[in-house]
């Protein structure tokens, strides 16, 4: 098994770029603008590197109401066995967005994704994104920073599913975690060229390296106060820049 940590905002593994892209702004051009660095902010979960080794980080909050509630409660064996809440072929458009209320594999909710279609694979051109799965808080708006540091995000991944319809939970399979980073965002330029910006909660995960025809499934919580948040997930194509 393969984990990736995100503890306090902060990517724990040396082997990743980070980034942060959000719905509307993935949607539009690939990234926003922010004042967080890049370690600070979305991580990306690769799956065409197997052979990389996530180590957890020392520093994370994991108090009773944090992430060691949820490696408790939220079983990547669980998931791995449990039936869909939804399955879509191809491609995830427009964006899927869960309810509030969900408890698949205990407060988890889960995504699978058949047959991805070649237009949401490959790599950037000329400096663009990748193609990606973009998986994150889609909830009522965060309006501080305390509930943003304190809302938390999980995603796992499944990349080989077994001859049972099951998914392998030992090997192919990618653990992210992380608490919501309030960032500034860029949201319009002033009259005389000033960039206008405004606090938003940016909790997301990008998936990226699949394979045209393979499946994915991503299991999936979201959490305020351990109360579970709706989440969202969505495909996008590569970004060529010419």
């Amino acid at each position: 098994m393969k984990h990736l940590t995100v503890h306090n905002n902060r990517v724990v593994s040396r082997v990743f770029k980070v980034t942060f892209c959000g719905f509307v702004a993935a949607a539009a051009s690939g990234c926003a603008a922010s004042e967080a660095t890049e370690e600070d902010v979305t991580d990306i979960i690769d799956v065409s590197d197997p052979s990389s080794e996530f180590q957890s980080g020392a520093n994370g909050s994991e108090d009773a109401g944090g992430f060691r509630q949820i490696e408790q409660k939220f079983s990547i064996e669980s998931c791995a066995e449990a039936s869909a809440d939804q399955t879509f072929t191809g491609k995830i458009v427009p964006k899927h967005v869960s309810p509030r209320s969900y408890d698949t594999c205990y407060k988890g909710y889960v995504v699978d994704l058949e047959n991805i279609a070649a237009n949401m694979t490959g790599p950037g051109v000329g400096g663009g994104s990748p193609a990606r799965i973009v998986v994150g808080y889609a909830d009522s708006t965060i309006t501080s920073k305390s509930t943003c540091e304190d809302t938390e995000l999980r995603v796992v991944v499944y990349t080989n599913q077994l001859s049972n319809g099951d998914w392998d939970d030992n090997d192919g399979v990618y653990d992210a975690k992380k608490f919501g980073s309030w960032v500034s965002e860029l949201v319009g330029i002033g009259a005389n060229g000033e960039p206008i910006t405004e606090k938003v909660c940016a909790l997301s995960t990008n998936i990226t390296g699949m394979s045209a025809g393979s499946s994915y499934r991503m299991a999936v919580t979201s959490r305020t106060a351990g109360s579970t948040r709706k989440v969202a997930f969505q495909t996008h194509p590569q970004i060529v820049l010419r």
